[in-house]
């Protein structure tokens, strides 16, 4: 911009006309009239940098001179990787600066470096193990789990009584508390390399890959699909920095735990944890998990903002298909009593005196259960073919845009019917391969995907029966 005029010479008068010659294209802040004596003019004042200001992210970007320019443009690519929109259909989050604010919050748990300190640390910290577990003893993880089952047992519904109900089952617990920490572990990993690649992706060909998964499993996934699209579409930003801060809290617990397993304080080549009793281990963990999180309030609100973003999702669902869940509804209420009449008294017949008054409830369950398999299975035909529809236009204008852009082609999608026949061709495969697999996945991707069906399968129980639950509670 222009810079402002400095003090008018002595005897003289400003003239701020573009009239004339002089410097700035006939501007010239100190060219004398005709009545003022011809004098030396003084130098000009030293402009003030005059910030320019971004209403949407709240930042003043100086443009006094390029590396100034350059350092906003830095602080302003900061911002909007902070609170950048995905590039997923059904709408945009546009983020308000409170919360730009509470995104940059935690942005940092996202960045290169940190996820760099990430593997670095859990490489540490099994060098470390893997020391220790040579020179430490350590009891069998059953024995461990027993023992937990022990310390926990006064604090547990019934007590001492529920403890040992419970113990005959301590190696099935082991088992299935170290296949959830491997799942888990594995999962996150999963996460951070799909995000990674997303983030490196461009981001036309990303709508190519979501176009065609919607082809050939809109039908498969409608829960997990919808509830991926509102959580995007709502301000997911918030929800997964909080995550982040969730899984380190827990990274850095179970780090501590490792380690204190394998602490061996008075050097007799036995672990200190399998010399103490149940009650003693269990107050020994809780205090450790408790020290090593630094931060509560922190891992408090990340907590709260992932569970507000779950209802929020949920609520969204339930309202996009609340068809679905008068139809399973009516299902069930309607066929209930003919099937507690037919199945109540073999299946009285079947269990012990003391727990035939289980029956109603078990029924109810299978009833409930089977109702919303065939309501979303019948939903699921109609969507397959919608999803495959929206799913071919998306992949196939997408994808000639991409090609567009690298200049691989040079297509005028409003002059031509390429993009029309391409869609109409990737939708009938589509509709095609769910109805042939009868909404369901073929192997092996009914192995690979067995965590998505899992998913799927809960969402539409909470879509369906959570709300009503709530209620009768």
């Amino acid at each position: 911009g222009p810079k402002p005029p400095g003090p008018a010479p002595a005897g003289g008068t400003m003239d701020q006309t573009n009239g004339g010659g002089g410097m700035l294209g006939g501007f010239n802040p100190f060219r004398r009239t005709e009545e003022s004596p011809p004098v030396a003019a003084a130098p000009a004042a030293a402009a003030p940098k005059v910030p320019r200001k971004n209403p949407a992210l709240n930042i003043e970007i100086p443009y006094g001179s390029l590396a100034e320019a350059i350092a906003a443009g830095k602080r302003e690519s900061t911002m909007r990787e902070a609170v950048g929109d995905p590039v997923v259909p059904g709408g945009q989050h546009h983020a308000t600066p409170k919360e730009v604010e509470e995104n940059l919050k935690f942005a940092k748990l996202d960045s290169a470096a940190y996820w760099a300190q990430r593997s670095s640390e859990a490489e540490e910290h099994q060098k470390r193990i893997d020391a220790k577990r040579a020179l430490v003893k350590r009891d069998p993880t059953a024995k461990r789990i027993e023992k937990y089952v022990d310390g926990l047992g006064d604090k547990l519904p019934g007590g001492a009584q529920t403890a040992q109900k419970v113990k005959p089952y301590a190696p099935y617990l082991a088992a299935c508390f170290t296949c959830s920490y491997v799942f888990f572990k594995y999962l996150a990993i999963f996460f951070s390399l799909f995000y990674k690649a997303w983030e490196k992706m461009p981001k036309r060909l990303i709508k190519v890959i979501y176009g065609t998964l919607l082809c050939f499993f809109g039908g498969m996934f409608i829960a997990t699909i919808a509830a991926a699209e509102a959580f995007f579409a709502g301000g997911w930003r918030k929800a997964y920095y909080s995550m982040l801060n969730i899984y380190d809290n827990a990274r850095y617990v179970s780090y501590a735990l490792e380690e204190d397993d394998y602490k061996d304080d008075d050097g007799d080549g036995v672990a200190d944890v399998d010399q103490i009793s149940g009650n003693e281990l269990v107050q020994r963990k809780t205090v450790l998990a408790m020290v090593t999180i630094k931060r509560p309030e922190e891992l408090q609100e990340a907590v709260g903002n992932v569970w507000t973003a779950y209802l929020a999702v949920l609520a969204t669902l339930r309202f996009q298909f609340a068809r679905i869940t008068a139809f399973a509804h009516a299902i069930a209420a309607t066929t209930q009593f003919f099937w507690l009449k037919l199945l109540g008294p073999p299946l009285a017949y079947t269990l012990p005196k003391d727990t035939q008054h289980w029956v109603p409830v078990i029924i109810d369950f299978i009833v409930h259960f089977v109702a919303l398999i065939f309501a979303w299975k019948l939903y699921g035909v109609v969507i397959s073919v919608v999803s495959a529809l929206r799913g071919g236009t998306m992949a196939s204008t997408s994808f000639i845009d991409f090609t567009n852009e690298r200049r691989w082609t040079d297509i005028n999608q409003e002059e031509t019917y390429i993009d029309e026949a391409a869609a109409f061709t990737i939708a009938a495969l589509g509709v095609y391969f769910q109805l042939s697999h009868f909404l369901s996945l073929p192997f092996p991707l009914n192995v690979i995907l067995f965590p998505v069906s899992v998913f799927e399968i809960f969402l539409q129980w909470q879509v369906t029966f959570g709300a009503n639950q709530v209620a009768s509670k």
